[in-house]
């Protein structure tokens, strides 16, 4: 288990450098917005664009962290599987599935026969 944590952790780094990567450059970015705010006459185009990019850095940065995190999760398997459970064949032949199906049939309509009955008074 080690070295399989040990290899997703290798292949996760990578998108955790990209995250780490993008949040800084929008931490830098967001002086430029500050900036931009306190500056007369005031630029609302400027503005929105900083805060446009600012936006996507931090979506991309998010995203590698999710997939940094989905590649070391993948080590981990949490199904509960029972080894000692006995497989559940069915041995029904196609003619006893086709019976049984017939049955259920008849059964239904009668039940629809009983409802309609108790609505048509």
């Amino acid at each position: 288990l080690s070295a399989r944590k040990a290899r997703a952790s290798a292949d996760a780094q990578p998108f955790k450098d990209i995250a780490r990567s993008k949040s800084q450059d929008a931490d830098r970015i967001k002086d430029r917005l500050a900036d931009a705010k306190r500056a007369k006459p005031r630029d609302e185009s400027a503005i929105s664009a900083v805060e446009a990019t600012i936006s996507a850095l931090l979506k991309e940065s998010r995203d590698s962290t999710n997939k940094a995190g989905d590649i070391q999760n993948a080590v981990y398997d949490l199904k509960a599987v029972n080894p000692n459970r006995k497989s559940i064949i069915d041995t029904r032949t196609p003619t006893e599935l086709m019976d049984l199906i017939e049955a259920k049939g008849r059964d239904v309509a009668s039940a629809l026969a009983a409802l309609r009955k108790l609505t048509t008074g």
